[in-house]
């Protein structure tokens, strides 16, 4: 399977700007403190100032750097996820080319939106599958459906049985969102996991000999969405 660069640049742009945000919202965090540490210890009002200065700066440069980087894709918006999923499919499979086969097949179902940014989709779909191949196998399923809970799971599933147990504790809610370094795998399950999270969705993996690997995303569906069918179901 061939690697592709320009992937792993969008993938660090990704992250760079998730990290950014979260950078922010723990930097707010601290300068709440300081407001309150002003108040309680009138003492340390010095000190404290020149914590609020070194964090403020510090804002201003994480917000040039998530400039710079360019994040991919835009808000979060109402997507209808069956074209998107199928459109999806159809750029990886040329990305991958005629020696990786991607088994889809678009579910026979009505129009559902999910809030996302397509784009996002995409590239978080890129990792899943660069996982589940590996370095040896050439062909993954991926599956879509509507759950009783009113949410979508995305199945990425093949046969190689080999990834790193290390990849799989990455999806874990506890581990660390953002991993960035030299390991591929490990940065774009980062971008999936990250897309996830901002979806308000999860994302684990299942790995066992002669069983293979499945990564598994769950989405929910747009809340006006959500009422719409309720309502449909009880018209029936």
């Amino acid at each position: 399977m061939n690697d592709h660069p320009q992937r792993l640049v969008q993938a660090i742009q990704y992250l760079a700007g998730n990290l950014g945000h979260e950078l922010n919202n723990r930097l707010t965090v601290v300068l709440g403190n300081c407001d309150v540490a002003k108040r309680l210890a009138p003492t340390a009002r010095q000190p404290v100032a020149k914590i609020e200065v070194a964090a403020r700066n510090m804002s201003e440069n994480i917000n040039q750097l998530t400039k710079m980087a360019s994040r991919l894709g835009g808000a979060r918006r109402k997507t209808d996820l069956w074209p998107a999923l199928a459109q999806s499919i159809e750029i990886l499979a040329e990305e991958f080319g005629p020696t990786t086969v991607i088994d889809y097949d678009t579910p026979n179902t009505r129009s559902t939106c999910l809030r996302m940014d397509p784009d996002s989709l995409t590239l978080a779909l890129y990792f899943m599958i660069y996982v589940v191949l590996g370095k040896e196998e050439n062909q993954v399923r991926v599956t879509a459906a509507i759950e009783k809970n009113d949410m979508i799971t995305i199945r990425v599933g093949g046969k190689n049985s080999q990834i790193s147990p290390d990849l799989v504790q990455l999806l874990d809610p506890c581990s660390p969102e953002i991993i960035l370094g030299e390991d591929v795998a490990a940065v774009g399950l980062s971008v999936a996991k990250a897309f996830a999270h901002r979806c308000q969705g999860q994302i684990a993996a299942t790995c066992a000999e002669n069983l293979g690997t499945e990564i598994t995303m769950t989405l929910p569906i747009a809340q006006e969405v959500k009422s719409f069918l309720s309502g449909d179901q009880e018209k029936r």
